[in-house]
């Protein structure tokens, strides 16, 4: 938590207390948990945006695939211009 530290002065969270209570703990453990959940989103995020480039490359169609679809277009052609 070197950054934590830079941002309170080195103070150390779980040493606080109020009479009996020990809070300092307690928000020690929130700082930290903001932390690790802010670090994995971020994480997360990046990997995220590698994926979507990857999907959204279209796979170029074959040469076979071209061909049939104009005979598709052709032959519709065909049909519309009997009609």
């Amino acid at each position: 938590m070197p950054l934590v530290g830079l941002a309170t002065f080195g103070k150390d969270f779980s040493d606080l207390t109020y009479k009996v209570v020990a809070y300092g703990s307690f928000l020690q453990a929130v700082v930290n948990f903001f932390i690790t959940a802010f670090a994995i989103f971020f994480f997360v995020k990046i990997i995220n945006r590698y994926r979507r480039k990857e999907e959204a490359k279209p796979a170029a169609p074959t040469p076979d695939v071209k061909e049939e679809l104009l005979k598709e277009i052709r032959d519709l052609l065909k049909e519309q211009k009997q009609i």
